[in-house]
């Protein structure tokens, strides 16, 4: 395993503590910390792309080439959508990619596992389409990187292609909460125990929270394409991120644990240096596992058509 500790800015750490005094005791930080950040524009074409009455948008912005394609899911507690502007755009312009942002279904009207079901079809129509696994990349953001590392561990049981990597910014890995970091980061982090405890709650609706993959920490982790997992070190879900980079480290999977000092939930879309820094290497990470190393692998043909 890789680990890479990345120090703030004083820029940074400023912008933090300025958003940890606004934000804190918010019922839904999440909403309260995108609409605190300024993020810079970014511009971007976006297209629909449904799948039966799921809706999906490939994000493309200026420059996408044909090498590959990302899959993101979003974040937002499992029961918000997300805008194309808060990641797929900015992931689309720093890779040079085109990326598929799926609106998978969301609690409370739909817990636990249809939005898991959701990014699965998704994942399937594309390799229906003619997309190979090995040019398919996986990307969530908080509830997002719960999907992606569950939905590697459903693929993997049920024998379907395993996509070229993965990445998980900000995974909740463990609903039973039993991170040391819950306790030892507590008031360093802009999400609290009480949201974590709602947001367990809602998705997972009487599903058990030990369970797998609900809980990927508690799955089996051989057999995943190489990961890239990325947390703040400020995080009361840090041990989360940590933890399932050290099992699937154990079981043989190639993995880069990114941690970025002082940073708390949710830094990967606020718009701080560390976002910027982050996004790059996922974007780097994403082209060097598409190219298998060599920059100079051909591109191939994209192509999209309307399912559904």
């Amino acid at each position: 395993m890789r680990t890479t500790a990345h120090p703030a800015t004083e820029r940074d750490l400023e912008a933090v503590a300025d958003a940890l005094t606004a934000l804190r005791g918010k019922a839904d930080t999440g909403a309260a910390l995108l609409s605190h950040f300024d993020r810079s524009a970014v511009g971007f074409a976006t297209e629909p792309w449904q799948i039966g009455d799921l809706a999906n948008e490939w994000v493309c912005a200026p420059g996408t080439g044909n090498a590959g394609v990302v899959l993101y899911l979003h974040g937002r507690r499992f029961q918000h959508d997300e805008p194309a502007d808060i990641y797929a755009g900015p992931l689309s312009a720093a890779s040079g990619l085109p990326v598929l942002l799926t609106h998978y279904r969301l609690a409370p009207q739909h817990p636990y596992p249809a939005a898991l079901d959701d990014v699965l079809s998704v994942y399937r129509a594309l390799l229906a389409q003619g997309f190979p696994a090995d040019q398919i990349a996986l990307v969530g953001h908080s509830a997002g990187a719960t999907l992606a590392l569950s939905a590697l561990q459903r693929l993997r049981e049920s024998g379907d292609p395993i996509p070229a990597c993965a990445v998980a910014l900000c995974p909740i890995t463990d609903f039973t909460l039993s991170g040391t970091s819950l306790t030892s980061n507590a008031g360093t982090d802009i999400v609290s125990m009480e949201e974590l405890h709602q947001i367990r709650d809602t998705y997972l609706a009487g599903a058990h929270p030990a369970g797998a993959p609900q809980s990927p920490l508690a799955g089996t982790t051989e057999g995943l394409p190489p990961l890239l997992i990325g947390c703040g070190d400020a995080e009361l879900l840090r041990d989360d991120a940590t933890r399932f980079a050290e099992k699937a480290d154990s079981a043989g999977v190639d993995v880069n644990l990114e941690i970025y000092q002082d940073m708390p939930h949710g830094f990967p879309v606020m718009g701080l240096e560390s976002s910027a820094d982050l996004t790059q290497r996922v974007s780097a990470f994403i082209t060097q596992r598409f190219n298998g190393g060599s920059p100079d692998t051909p591109e191939r043909s994209l192509t999209i058509r309307r399912l559904g």
